[in-house]
């Protein structure tokens, strides 16, 4: 299953032995790594970077997004966001991952386009340093709650507009609210690099 990641969320407080140990055990090609996980957990990248590499993993990034909003109302808020991502864009450029997966932002209080323009500024600002750095930035379409600003198609390219060269997508069938939905959307889509599933046991899989 070499194009298929293990979530090294499912695995919280693993230490990176541990984590490394259960996707060699489920032969799955690699890893994606929450980077909000690996800062909370004082994650020791260095023995996941030597680990993985012995192991003949490849690793994905997965961004920090909670408590971000890089469309934020509050410039504070906005500049913090931003810097969160780029500091998640470090963490894959120091593990020689080649993508990580960014969340998009919220609405603060409606539906504006103000708001749109704002996600466009943070989106190209930490997409430029990723590409800066041999990184691909992949968005991802989220589930259909309130005041989320990308659940389709439509949504994400109301927010990437010309960025749409520089990045890729990624799909998750558990943000869709039918399996026609996923698909349509990895069609719509086209430059979707990635789609996340989860198996039976409740197990987040993610599928380059």
């Amino acid at each position: 299953m070499k194009n298929v990641y293990f979530a090294s969320s499912l695995m919280w407080d693993a230490p990176p032995r541990e984590i490394v140990r259960m996707a060699v055990k489920y032969d799955v090609g690699g890893i994606e790594l929450w980077a909000q996980q690996a800062e909370t957990q004082n994650m020791d990248l260095i023995r996941l970077k030597d680990l993985t590499e012995e192991a003949g993993l490849s690793l994905v990034v997965h961004a920090k997004s909670w408590d971000l909003n890089f469309a934020a109302l509050n410039r504070a808020i906005r500049e913090a966001s931003v810097k969160e991502i780029k500091d998640s864009i470090d963490i894959a450029y120091f593990l020689d991952a080649k993508e990580v997966t960014v969340h998009p932002p919220r609405y603060t209080l409606r539906e504006d386009e103000k708001a749109r323009d704002r996600a466009y500024e943070s989106i190209r600002e930490f997409t430029t340093y990723a590409v800066q750095k041999g990184i691909t930035v992949s968005m991802e379409i989220m589930e259909h709650i309130p005041k989320e600003m990308a659940v389709s198609p439509e949504g994400m390219r109301s927010i990437v507009r010309d960025m749409d060269r520089q990045v890729s997508y990624t799909v998750d069938l558990a943000h869709c609210l039918t399996e026609e939905e996923f698909w349509e959307n990895i069609d719509i889509m086209g430059k979707v690099s990635k789609v996340h599933v989860t198996n039976k046991s409740g197990k987040k899989l993610h599928t380059p």
